[in-house]
């Protein structure tokens, strides 16, 4: 679907209503996604909650940093279950949840700053990477928050 996207002209400034219905169903399925699974470390005695780890996607700047730390706050918390129930489930790589957020970061960056005007074809570069590297991670997430529930 983010493939479509980006070949659709995915970053141009003036998007078309095939783009805006893209964009917004990706962000569906990640908040989807990132639901199910704090919801699945909740009822193991994990945090944060999963509905604040929604809302708190959606405040506009706070997002850029929110985001990346529920990343990070899935393989802590994770790992630490693992350990602390002696569930002998394999654990989330740091190298792979860092791996999820430098194109996120990047991404940002790239939104921001200059490196726009300098690289122009950077923007669909970065734009099928985030989402590929985010799916990667996603279903990762998604395997190991399953293997919990069995």
């Amino acid at each position: 679907m983010m493939l479509l996207f980006i070949l659709a002209g995915g970053t141009s400034k003036n998007p078309t209503n095939f783009m805006m219905a893209t964009a917004f169903a990706a962000a569906l399925f990640l908040f989807r996604y990132i639901y199910y699974v704090f919801e699945i470390l909740n009822r193991h005695g994990g945090s944060p909650n999963a509905i604040l780890a929604i809302v708190l996607c959606w405040i506009p700047y706070l997002n850029y940093l929110w985001i990346p730390f529920l990343f990070w706050a899935w393989k802590s918390e994770f790992n630490s279950l693992n350990a602390k129930n002696e569930w002998r489930l394999p654990e989330m790589p740091t190298w792979v949840t860092i791996t999820a957020i430098v194109p996120f970061v990047v991404d940002v960056i790239a939104e921001a700053g200059p490196l726009r005007a300098h690289f122009p074809t950077v923007d669909r570069v970065v734009a099928l990477i985030v989402p590929v590297t985010l799916g990667i991670y996603g279903h990762m997430c998604i395997r190991r928050a399953t293997m919990i529930d069995y």
